[in-house]
């Protein structure tokens, strides 16, 4: 496992490996055509090939809806859809200067679209035709639907001095005309901004290349406060892949057990994963989410948000190599490994409220075995 591979392969064979030896039966290569409900209690399953199956439960975890086909057995059987819409994805702007600073990225930057209410906190980061990043990824999915309704033509708003409030930064201005009255705005940047993103910022507030802090006016520095503070972009629209992988829309929320992931309509029809109109109310990756879901239908416990276990009183970082064996007594517990930085740490994360502590808390991660679980 990580760090040895980081494929996904690698986990798609151990998992196929253990549904194997669970007695799982595996189909592939071969479709589902029809799902009914039998009179006499069960399902009938209509396959591709022709043949038919009957079983007493059936669990559909068959990706987001990107389109309205990838929903029809839910609907077979009495669901409604949310139509699907385009979630996680990166604003286009019309902004020259700001194309010219592709690349560059802020630490901590805040972002909204008035009238909206959608506002977000996080790393941002020039590209050739706009801004991307966590920070807009987790906007672009919380107003995934609103967004499309304004068919991705709206005012964004940016702070990008997050850490500080205007006093702050206006007190930093002053200090700079006193301090460095000879030098030149455009190349004295207040940290942590990249200096050609400052210069860019300065020239967008009206003030010549060649003013001095002792020339400042008044007037020309409470523009740029608010330049640095509320610059405003006009989103001309979104990434233009050709089919969104993450989608926002499926099966109603309303109409799904969220105790057992049973369906309210349907009973023995159960969910799991982008199914569900979930898109726009998870903040982290989807994958945990049909995890997450999978053991729900098994245990009966409803979804639950999820939380790192970092290096505080119940987790800690990964040691050399992931064991299988190890890997899968931790997700029989319901704690799962993810990286938690660019460094390639690993983090254990667990579904609340079913974070279970360590038997034995290690000294760090390195000394971590799974009868530490």
């Amino acid at each position: 496992m990580f760090p040895v591979t980081d494929l996904s392969e690698t986990i798609v064979d151990c998992l196929i490996e253990s549904a194997k030896t669970a007695g799982v039966k595996l189909v592939t290569n071969c479709g589902v055509q029809r799902l009914s409900k039998r009179a006499e209690g069960g399902f009938e399953v209509t396959l591709s090939d022709g043949k038919t199956d009957v079983c007493d439960r059936v669990l559909l975890a068959t990706g987001g809806c990107r389109t309205a086909a990838a929903g029809q057995l839910a609907v077979s059987l009495g669901h409604t859809l949310e139509p699907p819409v385009p979630s996680l994805f990166t604003f286009h702007t019309a902004t020259p200067w700001l194309h010219k600073l592709a690349g560059i990225s802020v630490e901590l930057a805040e972002v909204s679209i008035p009238g909206t209410g959608l506002r977000e906190r996080g790393a941002l980061l020039a590209t050739h035709s706009g801004l991307s990043g966590p920070v807009i990824l987790r906007l672009s999915a919380w107003g995934a639907r609103e967004l499309h309704d304004r068919d991705y033509q709206f005012p964004l708003h940016v702070n990008w001095l997050a850490h500080f409030d205007a006093e702050q930064i206006a007190s930093e201005l002053n200090a700079r005309r006193e301090q460095q009255p000879a030098r030149l705005v455009v190349n004295t940047p207040i940290a942590p901004l990249p200096a050609r993103l400052w210069e860019q910022l300065v020239l967008a507030s009206g003030i010549a290349e060649d003013t001095r802090w002792s020339r400042l006016t008044r007037a020309a520095q409470h523009r740029l406060v608010q330049q640095l503070t509320r610059t405003e972009l006009a989103v001309t629209g979104k990434s233009l892949n050709k089919e969104e992988f993450v989608t926002c829309g499926g099966v109603h929320l309303r109409e799904v057990d969220f105790k057992t992931m049973e369906s309210r309509l349907c009973p023995g029809l159960y969910f799991a994963g982008e199914l569900l109109d979930i898109g726009r109310h998870h903040r982290r990756l989807q994958f945990p989410g049909g995890l997450d879901h999978g053991l729900d239908c098994r245990s009966g416990d409803g979804p639950r948000a999820w939380w790192g276990l970092g290096t505080g009183a119940i987790g800690g970082y990964n040691p050399p190599v992931i064991e299988p064996e190890m890997l899968l007594t931790a997700y029989r517990r319901g704690i799962f490994p993810m990286a938690v930085d660019k460094r390639g740490r690993i983090g254990w994360f667990s579904p609340d409220p079913r974070a279970k502590p360590w038997r034995k808390q290690p000294r760090s991660f390195s000394d971590a075995t799974k009868e530490d679980l």
